[in-house]
């Protein structure tokens, strides 16, 4: 059964996150890989590999990456980026 108090709360605990990495100078890019947060934007994914969409495009054009669509919009599992810079080496 759907409970909209335990959703809030949940989304109020990732801000709470959030917010605790940012105060101590960690960045929230890493907070959403190792957390059950939404997919990455195309953006996103692109800055935390530290390479550019362009680039990004064409590794998942050759199937070094996987994403998906959301409608026309790309998304990539957080934990496909960490499988890929894990696998492949790149540094984030």
């Amino acid at each position: 059964m759907y409970n909209p108090h335990a959703e809030i709360l949940e989304r109020f605990e990732r801000v709470e996150t959030l917010i605790n990495h940012l105060i101590e100078g960690r960045s929230p890019i890493n907070v959403s890989a190792n957390s059950t947060e939404p997919p990455a934007t195309r953006g996103h994914a692109a800055s935390y590999l530290g390479i550019s969409l362009p680039t990004l495009d064409n590794l998942i054009k050759s199937g070094q990456i996987k994403s998906f669509n959301i409608g026309r919009q790309v998304r990539i599992k957080w934990a496909d980026l960490e499988a890929y810079v894990n696998g492949k080496g790149v540094s984030a």
